[in-house]
């Protein structure tokens, strides 16, 4: 009798491994892949239902994830991890099972982004989405914990789709310091606040630090600070040598994530561009099943509190929160840099002699046509540390006008270089407008760009934060159109 229990238990152990159950059917067939919590919450939902277990995909976690885990405790003690995108979502739940099994729900965050969520939002918005996902974006709390970016990619200044766009995570970290800089914090508080780690062995040249088993990192913060302060560059800090290519599901939930929108919760949300089968999402299922088997394996946990041990990394019941030493970052006075750039550049301008000796200047993609003495005040204008200037229009503004008075630049110059420099950030004072309004009938230069109708019409449909900006002057400095030119 003893023998035919043991034989039965067999047979449905066995009859398990080929079939999933009542309770693991009804997470398959959910619109949403499930999350690690939803697949422990019941030891129905973790036994292995398949022998096709696409086990090189998982078992590529094996001899990487300790290092990972202990790198990311190291680096950002206490930290939120938010892993972008659905390459991500395998190590996402290997990280997210090692901390449900400490008993620490909410480490990890599904940040669920594609192109299409990004090619249309704003800075705002992104950080709107992220402050729903543990970002303190407003620097209301105290020592926050602060939400970590984590991707697979070269975090290099073009995408894989479009080389104007940057990748993902270089986009998304951008966009939100900025952003959060416009919030009124400090460099080192929005570092302190928000960072990024990169899953990319090839991609070192892009990082000012590396992994921290193996680099000090104690100033890292203060020099991603500095650097933003310097030349508003949003430096990232961290990659971690681990092949993350080769730890992808071998298959995906859904297809890519859409617009970033507000979902019927009133909380802003990406939804799929498309729901796939039962049998992709059958497949992927059957890898988180062994995902959390594999974390929660005795191997896997002690091989992870052997290195933790050693480079003295705690994992406590809750999460420990970061404590920032208070760190002096010296204030850059870009006002001031502007103002001598300009002065120094004056110097060494010549008179016009000819203005119309236009050469080609390539700006980004495109060619504009200016004088030598044009090119020069372009590129010395528009260099990232001097877009810092809070009052980066009105320096630059007076500068182009005493140029011009000076007849070192010409009125195409003027124009050209201007209406460039509308393109680079938003005017948020309304001082400049009251500047050109005061100007405006003392300069030929102001009067045909915001007075001549045919340079009205071309100026305020040219698109994007350059035609805002326009749009903005006139409708501050209640600027008339004039005929009195003919150009």
């Amino acid at each position: 009798m003893k023998n035919m229990n043991v034989f039965t238990l067999i047979m449905l152990l066995s009859l398990g491994s080929f079939a999933q159950n009542a309770s693991q059917l009804k997470l398959i067939e959910q619109k949403r892949r499930p999350k690690i919590a939803d697949v422990i919450s019941t030891p129905d939902n973790i036994y292995q239902f398949t022998k096709d277990d696409y086990n090189g995909r998982v078992s590529a976690i094996k001899s990487k994830l300790p290092e990972l885990i202990v790198s990311l405790e190291k680096a950002f003690p206490g930290g939120t991890y938010g892993f972008l995108g659905r390459d991500m979502d395998l190590i996402a739940d290997a990280v997210d099972s090692f901390y449900l099994s400490k008993g620490q729900a909410g480490r990890v965050q599904r940040i669920e982004f594609s192109t299409p969520s990004l090619e249309n939002s704003t800075p705002k918005l992104m950080t709107d989405f992220l402050a729903q996902r543990g970002l303190d974006a407003t620097g209301s709390v105290a020592n926050p914990s602060p939400l970590i970016l984590i991707d697979y990619t070269s975090y290099s200044t073009s995408g894989r789709t479009n080389s104007s766009f940057p990748s993902q995570a270089r986009y998304i970290f951008e966009s939100v310091v900025k952003q959060m800089k416009l919030n009124g914090l400090a460099s080192y508080d929005i570092f302190s606040r928000i960072n990024v780690a990169t899953i990319d062995d090839g991609a070192s040249s892009y990082a000012k630090l590396s992994n921290p088993l193996t680099q000090d990192r104690s100033d890292y913060i203060k020099l991603q600070a500095e650097s933003l302060e310097a030349n508003g560059k949003v430096d990232r800090i961290t990659y971690f040598s681990v092949d993350g290519d080769s730890m992808a599901y071998s298959s995906e939930w859904t297809d890519k994530y859409g617009p970033i929108k507000k979902g019927k919760d009133g909380l802003l949300t990406t939804e799929p561009i498309d729901f796939f089968d039962k049998d992709e999402k059958t497949k992927v299922f059957s890898q988180m099943v062994n995902v959390v088997n594999l974390v929660n394996t005795e191997a896997m946990q002690n091989r992870i509190s052997k290195l933790a041990e050693k480079h003295q990394v705690t994992f406590t019941d809750k999460p420990s929160l970061i404590v920032m030493p208070k760190v002096t970052i010296k204030k850059v006075n870009h006002d001031a840099n502007l103002k001598n750039q300009i002065l120094d550049l004056e110097k060494n301008m010549s008179v016009l002699s000819n203005p119309k000796n236009y050469g080609k200047m390539a700006i980004g993609d495109e060619k504009m046509k200016l004088t030598q003495n044009g090119q020069d005040m372009l590129r010395m204008l528009a260099a990232d540390g001097n877009i810092q200037a809070p009052h980066f229009f009105k320096i630059s503004l007076t500068a182009l006008l005493n140029m011009h008075e000076q007849d070192k630049l010409g009125a195409r110059d003027f124009r050209r270089i201007f209406n460039y420099l509308l393109s680079l950030k938003p005017i948020e004072s309304s001082a400049v407008s009251t500047f050109i309004k005061n100007n405006y009938k003392k300069s030929i230069a102001l009067e045909i760009m915001f007075g001549r109708d045919a340079e009205r019409e071309k100026y305020s449909q040219q698109g994007g934060l350059a035609e805002e900006n326009y749009k903005k002057i006139i409708s501050d400095s209640n600027i008339k159109p004039s005929c009195k030119f003919i150009y």
